[in-house]
């Protein structure tokens, strides 16, 4: 992070599941398995993260058939979104 201190990020996980308690299962296992292959693990001075599920939804078809975003978006303590450095 440049002149920031990223306090949280927010990821969109694609998972299938038959229910929402099944899928933010399966989305808090992918990013906990994810999270620790990422330079941002190598770079975490705190602990590892503790992980909210904001919202359970269906992907609309145009991201099932292009994929849903990909990376993860930091933010601040303010809730402002935080610029990563270039790598």
């Amino acid at each position: 992070m440049h002149d920031s201190l990223a306090v949280g990020f927010y990821k969109v996980v694609p998972v299938r599941a038959l229910d929402p308690v099944e899928a933010e299962v399966r989305a808090i296992e992918v990013v906990r398995r994810d999270w620790s292959a990422t330079r941002y693990a190598f770079r975490n001075r705190g602990n590892p993260p503790m992980l909210t599920i904001e919202r359970v939804g269906l992907l609309t078809w145009w991201h099932r058939l292009l994929g849903a975003p990909k990376g993860y978006v930091f933010f601040d303590a303010h809730g402002v979104q935080t610029a990563l450095h270039a790598d």
